[in-house]
Parts: C-alpha cells; sequence; structure tokens
C-alpha cells in the first residue's frame, strides 16, 4: 500500500497517513509500503525505496527487496535482504567556508574531496564566508567532473556588536531584530529571527 507510516489518522497529508500500531494489530507476516523513496525496515514493514535514484533528492543507496517467507510450527520467520541496483550513487558533501579566507583556498578544499567514481556529487557550501562567492565563477576551478551541482547556503561574516553600535542603518536594524530575538518564545522563533540578520545586512549592503 502507498502510505505515510506513524503519521496520524488525523494528519493533513494527503499520502494515507497510518501508525505502525495499526498495521502491526492486523497480523500481516509481510507489509510493502511505497511512499518513500529510501529504503527503510520497520520489523516485517518494508519500504524497498526506488529501484534506482532520480536526483539529488534521493541519496544514497537504491535497490530493491528480495525476502523470503518460513513458517516453523505456528511461528512465521520472515528473511529479507537489500540488493543494491544503482550504479551511480548521487550524493551531497558539505564544505565549511568560515576559516578561508579565499575563492582559491575554496576551490582547494572542493578539488581535494573524496569522491567515489560511482558517486556524482552536490556541494553545499556552509559557515561564515569572509570573501563573496560566485558560483559560476567557482565552477570554472572544479577540477572533478563529477561535482555536478552546487549550493551556496553561507553567510556573511558580519561583527554585530559593532555593527549595532555604529548609529548607522544597519545598526538600527540589528538592535531591532536583536530585541525581538530577545522576546522570542521558542528556539525556532529565535532561529528565524537570527537568519533575518543575516538576509537584511545582505540586502543593505
Amino acid at each position: 500500500m502507498h502510505a505515510d507510516l506513524n503519521a496520524s489518522s488525523k494528519s493533513d497529508t494527503p499520502y494515507n497517513p497510518i501508525p505502525i500500531k495499526q498495521l502491526e494489530e492486523k497480523g500481516f507476516d509481510y507489509i510493502a509500503l511505497g511512499h518513500i523513496h529510501k529504503p527503510n525496515f520497520v520489523k516485517n514493514i518494508v519500504y524497498p525505496g526506488s529501484a534506482f535514484p532520480q536526483g539529488f533528492d534521493e541519496l544514497g543507496k537504491r535497490g530493491m527487496v528480495v525476502g523470503s517467507l518460513k513458517k516453523v510450527e505456528d511461528e512465521v520467520f520472515l528473511e529479507k535482504e537489500f540488493i543494491e541496483l544503482n550504479e551511480i550513487e548521487f550524493s551531497e558533501k558539505e564544505i565549511d567556508v568560515t576559516n578561508l579566507n579565499s575563492v582559491e583556498q575554496l576551490a582547494e578544499a572542493i578539488n581535494d574531496l573524496p569522491i567515489n567514481d560511482s558517486e556524482l556529487v552536490k556541494v553545499v557550501l556552509i559557515g561564515k564566508r569572509n570573501f563573496e562567492i560566485d558560483i559560476y565563477e567557482l565552477y570554472k576551478l572544479i577540477e572533478n567532473e563529477k561535482i555536478i551541482k552546487m549550493k551556496n547556503k553561507t553567510k556573511t561574516s558580519f561583527n554585530l556588536d559593532e555593527l549595532a553600535n555604529s548609529g548607522s542603518l544597519k545598526g538600527l536594524y540589528i538592535q531591532e531584530i536583536q530585541k525581538r530575538i530577545n522576546l522570542a518564545e521558542t528556539e525556532e522563533e529565535k532561529v528565524i529571527l537570527e537568519n533575518a540578520i543575516d538576509i537584511g545586512l545582505e540586502a543593505l549592503e
């Protein structure tokens, strides 16, 4: 069945939500589910996943599940094995740019990444950057053809205390957001506001 395992039956998901306990109560010896594309096994409940990866939203191994049911007296035993089918594996690798000072150093760090012949790689840049990053220019410095995608998730490196006391528009903006951070009731709200500081300062550049 196509199902969203462990989702509440009252969930808004359109993918047939069903709690694992409800499935177990049915008494099936083997349950095959579809929906998520990544292999997942919970006792006798199996998501085989997609046989072959389609892109970077399907990372890791892909294949099929081969299994057999054996009954010994009144007890049923399920034997299952995941068999990898994909010759190409999509993978993500992160590079923290915080301690790097130039695009040349960044390119060197990317070129030094360990990459298998079977991998197609997406490089995700994270951390606080000390220089501007132009992804299209960076591609020209990349030597490994297995790196086919890059995403810049870095943040600018600002001295917030210095800017907050500068009397500038940026300073006033930081002070206002920091007030809201101090009043935030949840950690999630704080994270959103902290991200808003970086986005706002970049917009004011």
